[in-house]
């Protein structure tokens, strides 16, 4: 009896010692393998300046992400993240896969450096493909473990992408561009183990490079974007129908608000488009007996028809006419 309670007060110990151990080094844990998983991901080295990680709470803050250029490529960086915040379930951080209830990237920061016929992304989205069988042969090195990820919606705020622009003759110039905000949404729902790290940053890298091909329509040539999303799509044929989800998603969700105000919102319910926030200001909308009246700027600017017939002005007339009869 006293060798089976002496055994069980070691076996707590142990337990209680390799708690402590953990605790300790979780934060190392969690560094080192998001720099693993993004390393082998992208093809190009990446760190991480450092992880915290609040166990009693169910935090997670990642700080200074970089990614560095392929070889060849000379601006700072291809990919740099000012801070990761996730707020996870804190009985899944010991299993397997661990289910995130916030994932918020803020100060995205990326450089597409171009040479003849290729640039920096265009070599790290290729490598991409090749870790998924898309484009050749896939590196001999293993896939890193670690833990998964259970993830529906990412946000992305403050992109910042420096492109640069081949000229016919002369320098190259940089133009920058950037986006407030994307959202993403059901980024693991077709996994239901989860993502491990490398394959969610396959998946990232594509949807923001693909918001900032739209918001710089009009200010970087076409040739230059078309050519950049030529990329994109081959990337994200070969990661498969969620990844081309997810590029769709940024497709809509960048300039959105203002497509709201100027063009219109949903389906008003009669299989018509409900106007936009201006329509009230400047769209007539129909009368209850099919005669359109004006909107709210029409009582100001256009004239009325009075109760015999005769054309009243609107309210402008009547402050411009009575200056005239003075």
């Amino acid at each position: 009896m006293r060798k089976l309670i002496r055994l069980v007060v070691l076996l707590v110990v142990l337990l209680l010692v390799a708690g402590g151990v953990f605790w300790y080094y979780v934060d190392r844990i969690a560094k080192t393998g998001v720099e693993r998983g993004a390393t082998y991901a992208l093809g190009v080295p990446t760190t991480l300046a450092s992880a915290d990680v609040g166990l009693l709470v169910g935090t997670v803050r990642l700080n200074d992400l970089t990614v560095t250029n392929p070889e060849g490529y000379e601006t700072p960086h291809l990919l740099a993240v000012d801070r990761f915040d996730l707020g996870v379930a804190t009985n899944t951080l010991m299993q397997e896969t661990i289910q995130v209830n916030r994932f918020e990237l803020d100060g995205v920061d990326l450089y597409v450096e171009q040479k003849l016929g290729t640039s920096n992304m265009a070599r790290v989205l290729e490598n991409i493909k090749a870790r998924t069988g898309g484009g050749g042969e896939a590196p001999e090195e293993e896939k890193p473990g670690g833990k998964k990820i259970q993830v529906d919606r990412i946000v992305v705020r403050n992109i910042t992408a420096h492109v640069q622009i081949l000229p016919i003759g002369g320098k190259a110039t940089t133009v920058d561009v950037e986006v407030p905000e994307i959202v993403l949404e059901d980024v693991t729902s077709d996994e239901g183990k989860g993502l491990a790290v490398a394959e969610l940053t396959q998946r990232l890298l594509p949807a923001i490079l693909s918001a900032v091909i739209k918001k710089g329509r009009g200010t970087i040539p076409d040739m230059d974007l078309d050519r950049l999303a030529a990329n994109v799509n081959e990337t994200t044929q070969a990661l498969g129908e969620k990844a081309r989800d997810l590029v769709e998603q940024t497709r809509k969700d960048v300039g959105g608000m203002l497509e709201k105000v100027l063009k219109g919102g949903k389906d008003s319910g009669e299989g018509e488009e409900g106007g936009g926030l201006l329509d009230g200001i400047l769209k007539p909308k129909e009368g209850e007996e099919g005669d359109k009246k004006g909107g709210l700027l029409d009582g100001i600017l256009k004239p009325k028809e009075g109760e015999k017939g005769d054309t009243k002005g609107g309210l402008l007339d009547g402050i411009l006419k009575k200056q005239d009869e003075r």
